[in-house]
Parts: structure tokens; C-alpha cells; sequence
């Protein structure tokens, strides 16, 4: 299939997210960075993507974009009108567009770029080392070829897991899309308190960083429900019992929910 195309992958958009994404590619092998190409303006953004992952960069959508097998739009919802004004003159009915623009339903991405063959995903930032997680739809005109294709670069950069409907797609965007910067509040509060209580900076944050990777991986490994896994390290009357009581009484818990209801309330006013 890829000798059809001179690209394997085009990204429209060398932000976080399109930058992360060719980079766990690259960094698994999945995909040669020759076969890469990126859209960005940003001239300074645009020679870092060149340095750094050697792939090709253009500032501009152009008719090169006719040579790759998957396109990926990796911009803001705000900015697809541009995007897709420039992209329908040179979309090809064989190529298969991905989107993982937050808050833009597959039909709407599909409508506005007159083109049937369409993927949304919502990706994380965590795909930059292999370890992040992709929720994804298709539409029904991506054939098996392509649906296996896409899945096998989705597992180069995580876990994946298809869906049939874009509300979980928006769910997702709320919690694995936005989760990793809850998480890192909780990351930076954990060191803090490391060091107030005495530890060095760089111990503190080796300290906290292998407790909630560690953590993390044993929920994983065991797939034990994390409220049994909360018990079994919590002794009564011990300490562990009475830091619980303060995130309890601060509302950690209630917190948390809140902000990931508030992230999917927002993704909904994206369209």
C-alpha cells in the first residue's frame, strides 16, 4: 500500500499534540521519518520538527499533500475552516483523513472537507513515549486495509481503543485527553510537599514520580479496583489513614471529578 504514496503520514499542525504524535512513531519504528511530512506556519516551530525528527516541513497545504496515504489534521476547532478550504482541492477519495481536533464530530469533519473516508482520535500527550492512549471512530468508508494500518500505528504509541459513537470520543478528550495535566498537579503538589517536609528537589521528585508510576502500574497489572488497592496500604489509625482524611475533608476526590465533568462540558461548546 505504501508504494502508492510518497508519504506514509502528512500532519497539518506541528503543535503538542501533531509533534507528539509523529514522535512516538519514530521513536517505535513504525513508521521511517522520510515517509513523514508536516504543515506548520510557525517558522520557528517548523525548523525545530525539521532538526529534531527529520521529516520533511512545509509552511503551507499544498498539492504534495496528494502523495500521503493517511493526513492528519492536528489544529485548534477554530482553525479547520482554513484548513479544510485548503485541503479539498487536494484531497484524493483514497486517502483517509484523521482528525484530533477536540469537540469535532466525525460528520462535521467529513461535511466540511467534502470527504467520506474520515478517523477522529483523541490521542494524549503520552503517545510522545509509547505509553499513551488513543480513543478513536471511524467512518464506514475506511476499509479493513486501512482500519488495520491504523491500528497497528495506534498500539506503536499506547493503547487504543475503537469506538462506535463520538460522545466517547468527547468523554475521552475529557479524561485521557486533559487527565495527564490533572495528574501533573498532582505530580507537582506531591513533590512540593516532599521538599517542605525536608527532602532535596531532585529527591522529592524521584519520590513522587516512581509512587504514582508505580502506582499507576500495579492498578494496570492487577486490574484490582484502586479503592482495595487504597485499603490494603492503609493501616487503621496509621499515617497513611490520616493524610486520606485530609484529601478527604479538602475534597481531592470531589475536585477531580469536577474538573473532568468540567473538561467534557467545554469539549460539547467546542462545536
Amino acid at each position: 500500500m505504501t508504494d502508492r504514496y510518497r508519504f506514509e503520514l502528512a500532519v497539518i499542525g506541528g503543535g503538542v499534540m501533531g509533534g507528539a504524535f509523529v514522535e512516538g512513531l519514530l521513536q517505535a519504528a513504525a513508521i521511517p521519518a522520510e515517509s513523514v511530512l508536516i504543515v506548520e506556519p510557525v517558522t520557528a516551530r517548523r525548523e525545530e520538527l525539521r532538526t529534531t525528527l527529520n521529516v520533511r516541513v512545509s509552511a503551507h497545504p499544498d498539492d504534495s499533500l496528494r502523495d500521503a496515504r493517511f493526513i492528519l489534521v492536528a489544529v485548534k476547532p477554530q482553525q479547520f475552516d482554513a484548513v479544510a478550504s485548503a485541503l479539498r482541492p487536494v484531497l484524493r477519495p483514497q486517502q483517509t483523513v484523521l482528525s484530533l481536533m477536540a469537540g469535532v464530530p466525525l460528520e462535521l469533519v467529513s461535511q466540511q472537507l467534502g470527504h467520506s473516508t474520515v478517523v477522529r482520535l483523541m490521542p494524549n500527550i503520552m503517545c510522545r513515549i509509547g505509553a499513551g492512549v488513543i480513543v478513536w471512530l471511524a467512518s464506514g468508508t475506511v476499509s479493513e486495509e486501512e482500519t488495520q494500518r491504523i491500528e497497528t500505528l495506534f498500539q506503536a504509541l499506547g493503547s487504543s481503543i475503537r469506538v462506535y459513537e463520538d460522545r466517547y470520543v468527547d468523554m475521552a478528550t475529557a479524561v485521557s485527553g486533559s487527565g495527564p495535566a490533572f495528574a501533573f498537579v498532582v505530580l507537582e503538589a506531591l513533590t512540593d510537599a516532599a521538599v517542605h517536609i525536608g527532602f532535596a528537589r531532585d529527591q522529592a521528585a524521584m519520590l513522587a514520580t516512581q509512587t504514582l508510576l508505580g502506582a499507576a502500574l500495579l492498578a494496570k497489572e492487577t486490574g484490582v479496583h484502586p479503592a482495595i488497592l487504597k485499603n490494603t496500604v492503609t493501616s487503621p489509625g496509621g499515617t497513611t489513614a490520616a493524610g486520606l482524611l485530609v484529601l478527604e475533608q479538602r475534597g481531592l476526590r470531589a475536585a477531580l471529578e469536577e474538573a473532568v465533568f468540567a473538561a467534557y462540558t467545554k469539549t460539547q461548546r467546542l462545536r
